[in-house]
């Protein structure tokens, strides 16, 4: 069951709980719209249901997202005679996203029956727990061949007018080959 404050609009839960990536949620946000809409995918495959403790996963990695993005977002601010490409910011947080989702989700959980979820079957996580009901355990499991689960959690959380954005800024297969270079 997903705690009530998760049932929450997303900024609102960033607000409350989160309150120092709410600010660059915000402004991502207004900057692209349709990172939002990445942001939720992510929560959506990732599920509010998997909690670290304590904290559900897929908002610790939104977090660990949206500070890649603050960093971007600050030096831009600090330095105000060099401009970010508005572009390679998305890519930033895009890139975040995966590679911390890949990061974080090196698990096993198993049912009780001995059924099974990992990353590399491809299922998103939330639906996989809702279809299989009683006591999880969850274990670390190592992957290997990341690049392959990159597309696959990219595919799976970037909207199409999102890989079109990063597809014509020529960062997309950058951050599929988890090469996205950031120069300052």
């Amino acid at each position: 069951m997903i705690p009530d404050k998760d049932k929450r609009p997303l900024i609102d839960v960033l607000r409350t709980d989160y309150q120092r990536h709410a600010h660059f949620a915000e402004l991502l946000f207004y900057d692209w719209p349709k990172a939002k809409e990445v942001a939720i995918a992510m929560l959506d495959y990732v599920s509010l249901h998997i909690r670290r403790q304590d904290e559900a996963l897929a908002l610790e990695i939104l977090c660990e997202a949206l500070s890649a993005y603050s960093e971007v977002a600050q030096f831009a601010r600090i330095n105000r005679n060099e401009k970010v490409d508005d572009a390679l910011r998305l890519a930033i947080f895009v890139d975040a996203l995966v590679t911390v989702s890949l990061r974080d989700l090196q698990i096993a959980i198993e049912t009780e029956k001995g059924e099974q979820w990992t990353l590399p079957e491809g299922v998103a996580l939330s639906k996989w727990l809702a279809e299989h009901d009683g006591d999880l355990t969850v274990y670390h499991q190592p992957l290997h061949d990341t690049l392959p689960l990159r597309a696959m959690i990219y595919g799976a959380i970037t909207t199409e007018s999102v890989k079109r954005i990063l597809q014509r800024a020529d960062y997309e297969n950058a951050i599929l080959a988890n090469r996205l270079a950031i120069s300052r």
